[in-house]
């Protein structure tokens, strides 16, 4: 799950929000090293979500829950071709 994605690219208005966003880049950056070598990688739409905003955490999980759906094909696939080449019961 990448939430880092979805980062607001708005320009900060305070040094608190110039704090947050530089932290927020940070685990962008960390995210895209972790992530190169995932078969499938989950971004959901959390971009209207700031990290120390915990006021809207429900849509974030109703957007995490919609990613997580739609890369269920993708993850399905995967483990059937597991499943044929036996590395998978």
């Amino acid at each position: 799950m990448d939430i880092s994605s979805s980062i607001n690219r708005n320009v900060p208005a305070s040094t608190l929000e110039t704090i947050l966003k530089s932290i927020d880049i940070m685990y962008e950056k960390i995210s895209l090293a972790q992530v190169a070598g995932a078969d499938v990688v989950i971004r959901p739409n959390v971009g209207f979500v700031g990290s120390a905003d915990f006021t809207l955490r429900h849509e974030a999980i109703l957007e995490g829950e919609k990613a997580a759906i739609a890369a269920l094909p993708r993850i399905n696939g995967i483990l059937d071709r597991l499943r044929r080449e036996e590395r998978l019961p």
